[in-house]
């Protein structure tokens, strides 16, 4: 499937959508040397499975998924059918090991470890186990005003405990395909990747002065959004915790919250309340009692929930049961 919204592309594909006999064709002729343009050979008695999602804007290109064991070669052939063979890749194993041999040297990267590549040399990788993948594909110039020497930083490997390749991923999983479909928000979001591919490969002191402070503060900004928007109902959730996580500390982390309009403690808060509210509003959760509600939203006291409540919605849980928002 394949959707356009103004220069951004959606393209997702899945071989159980194709009779058996042709996934295997279907992925190499069609996705593979097509779209991603890499020549892909699932390895011997492994039967092929793929479910890819690419995203694909100006500036940038970004592919995840689920690959079966396979063996993937980016050929001259296709090299020279690429109008933008000059771009980089960079990826990260999520799939262990990964076997590498691209400029002139050969590498096997560990779970979780980042490299960059060019597109502009031909390389083969091979995935002996099935799993998961995660790249992205962007312009040489992006990168090569940031970082000195740049084609020395190819296939070197970069610890997935690297603080900018941590606040990369996780700030490549907070994107809403609603953002990327906004020019200005798309060219932001671009601008952020870059820099933080920038910072991950390991750039100049020029290269830190060219890299725009505020962006990375919105990039950071967004990492903490979206730990909390996916930890909040854990009752033992804090901040220590998320700054630990994304390597930073927890004043920093508070300055960024408070720099975008809120606390840590409030940003949980309302997350819990309209999480409380939603559940009590689903006439699905009538067997819940509201204490077993507000537990399972965070809560640790229960009175504390029912003050929370009232002072947010003017009405205790009770009289909001079933009542939809």
């Amino acid at each position: 499937m394949n959707t356009e919204t103004d220069n951004f592309i959606v393209t997702q594909f899945s071989t159980d959508a194709f009779p058996e006999r042709d996934r295997a064709a279907m992925w190499r002729e069609v996705l593979g040397r097509k779209i991603i343009r890499f020549d892909a050979e699932s390895l011997p008695h492994a039967a092929v499975k793929v479910e890819m999602k690419l995203w694909a804007m100006p500036g940038l290109k970004m592919n995840s998924g689920v690959i079966s064991p396979m063996v993937y070669r980016r050929t001259p052939e296709i090299i020279a059918g690429d109008a933008d063979g000059d771009d980089f890749a960079f990826g990260v194993n999520v799939t262990c090991p990964l076997i590498a041999s691209h400029a002139q040297r050969e590498t096997t990267f560990a779970l979780g470890e980042g490299f960059l590549m060019s597109c502009g040399e031909k390389g083969t990788f091979t995935f002996p186990d099935a799993g998961r993948f995660f790249g992205l594909r962007f312009p040489r110039g992006a990168l090569a005003p940031l970082v000195s020497g740049v084609e020395d930083a190819l296939m070197r490997r970069i610890p997935p405990a690297t603080p900018a390749l941590r606040l990369l991923r996780t700030y490549l999983r907070s994107l809403e395909p609603d953002e990327l479909r906004v020019p200005e928000l798309r060219a932001a979001i671009v601008a952020h990747v870059h820099q933080l591919l920038a910072l991950a490969v390991g750039p100049t002191l020029d290269g830190f002065e060219l890299i725009n402070a505020r962006g990375l503060r919105v990039a950071r900004t967004r990492s903490i959004l979206a730990e909390i928007n996916a930890g909040f109902a854990d009752p033992a959730f804090s901040a220590a915790a998320v700054a630990i996580k994304l390597g930073i500390s927890v004043r920093y982390l508070q300055e960024l919250l408070h720099d975008s309009g809120g606390s840590f403690a409030e940003r949980v808060l309302e997350l819990r309340l309209r999480h409380a509210r939603r559940m009590l509003a689903d006439r699905r959760n009538e067997h819940l009692k509201v204490n077993e509600i507000a537990l399972a939203c965070g809560f640790n006291e229960v009175s504390y929930f029912h003050r929370c409540f009232r002072r947010r919605y003017g009405a205790t849980p009770a009289q909001l049961r079933g009542d939809a928002e």
